[in-house]
Formats: structure tokens, sequence, C-alpha cells
């Protein structure tokens, strides 16, 4: 395995640290069955590309990377009238290729995702609140995977983590769980314009992220994080900033809104973020120009 430089881990962390991606369970399964061929066909195509045809920027599936990362994702949603407490983990060996830029508040990713070779941090066990407690076992695929019918988390509760250690050797890190995020505006969303977009909520001590993520198919991915102060009370994303999306028909595409608080470090060669969110809107959109 190959232990990854300063440099390149900077790289790839600001590459990897927006992308919950590799906490998603179904996109990692699906990554490795994946063909590129049809990509850009049945979803739409990209700013001067032909139709069925790769884009200009497809130059970027040649610059292939390979790192060594951690991902712990802990989510509380009340999304679809129901509230829930999701919490997951992975750590892997992976390749990818794509780009990045930002614009404004925006930070813009293009990803194509390769293969993937999960690896085990042994039990972990994780710690909130005053007395809250539960462990982390990895399956036979090395994901971690809670989901709990209800919120385990206050605004500002400290999660403490420790790993007992396998491949990845064990460690231990916190975060604290963020001040949730009221949306007041838009209430329901079902298109997307690539001419901008807008929300409002409520003032909250904590970040707010607006996130959309593309994903035409099981390995390629756009992912637009967007973040503003909790205080301004609403964010506007850029046309500029949206100009990757696919114009597309069908519902590949999701519009989040979360107050969120990451947190860094490492085990070992292995990169570790932590990202704990407060949903507080979410919704599948058909993007139009």
């Amino acid at each position: 395995t190959e232990s990854i430089a300063s440099s390149r881990r900077d790289r790839v962390g600001r590459f990897t640290r927006r992308a919950p991606w590799l906490c998603n369970l179904e996109a990692l399964s699906s990554f490795l069955a994946a063909q590129e061929n049809g990509f850009y066909t049945t979803i739409g195509t990209r700013p001067g590309a032909a139709d069925g045809a790769l884009p200009a920027d497809a130059a970027i599936d040649a610059q292939v990377e390979t790192a060594e990362v951690g991902e712990f994702a802990f989510i509380e949603s009340s999304m679809g009238g129901s509230n829930s407490t999701i919490t997951s983990a992975a750590f892997a060996t992976f390749t990818y290729s794509g780009s990045t830029r930002d614009d404004g508040p925006c930070h813009i990713t293009l990803r194509t995702s390769g293969t993937v070779s999960r690896v085990s941090a042994g039990a972990i066990t994780i710690s909130y609140g005053t007395s809250g407690t539960y462990t982390l076992n990895p399956s036979s695929q090395d994901l971690y995977a809670d989901q709990f019918p209800g919120f385990r988390f206050a605004a500002n509760d400290t999660i403490s983590i420790s790993a007992a250690g396998a491949t990845v050797p064990a460690f231990s890190k916190s975060i604290v769980f963020p001040a949730a995020v009221s949306v007041t505006s838009p209430t329901s969303l079902a298109t997307l314009s690539k001419s901008g977009f807008s929300a409002t909520w409520t003032n909250t001590s904590s970040m707010v992220h607006i996130v959309i993520n593309q994903y035409p198919d099981s390995i390629h991915s756009t992912s637009i994080d967007c973040t503003f102060a909790g205080d301004s009370g609403g964010g506007a994303v850029p046309a500029t900033a949206l100009s990757d999306l696919l114009v597309a028909s069908s519902g590949s595409t999701s519009v989040l809104i979360a107050s969120s608080t990451t947190a860094t470090g490492t085990a070992g060669t292995y990169p570790l973020t932590l990202q704990a969110t407060d949903f507080g809107f979410s919704a599948y959109v058909i993007v139009q120009q």
C-alpha cells in the first residue's frame, strides 16, 4: 500500500474532504462494477459536448490518482416525517481522477471513481453527550453503518470516536455536532435551474451548506458545496457554479441544505475526515437550463 506524501495528502484532502460519497454504502458497492461506456448518453450532455459524446474535459479521466482515506458521517434528519440518526464510516485505498475549482462560496468537484479497496479499523466506540455510547463493527465488506430511529445528538454535543485498530491503526478523534438549521425557503423543490439557486433559513450559530450532487452513473459525479455563515439568514449559488451540471430528464441530482461541522486528523497513513450534519432540507430535482 502506498504511503501518501504530505503534498499529495493535502491535495487529496482538498479533493475529498467535502465528499461524503465514501460513506455512501450503495455508491461504494457499485464503483467496482461500473463501466464508463454510455456516460452522458442516458442522462444528458455537458456544455460543449455533442449529444452522446464525452465532454471536452474528459481528459481528466486520464489523470488517475491513488489515495488512502477514512471518512465518518454523523447525520440527523427529519426528512420524510420521521427522525433518524445515521452513522457511517469507511476506510479505503481508492483510485480516482477529476478536477476541482472554487466559485465564490462554492467548491466544485468533478470526479471519476475507479477501484476501491476497503479495510478495517476494528471495532469503533462512539461516545456523546453525558453518557451516550454505541459501537460500530465492520461488515464483511469492511463498511460501518448504524441507523437510530430518533435523534441521538444535541447541538454542541462532543462526539468522541475510539477505534480499536486493525489494518487502519488505532486512533481517537472528536467532533462537535452542529446547531440545527430551519430552512424557510424552499419548502419543496422539483426542478433546479442552471441560472442559479438561493435559499433562506432562520439564523443559526453553525455554518450552513447548500450541496448539490449529481450522479449520472455509478462512477461519475459532480459535487457543488457552497458554504455560508449560519447567521446570514440565506445564501445564493451563482449560475457559474452550476455550469458543470448535466441538463437531465431524470432525478439523479439532489439538493441538500444542512448545518455542518468538520474535523480532520490521521490514523497512520490514512487521512481522516469527520463530518457532522443536521439536514434542514433535501430534494431530488430535474436540472433545467
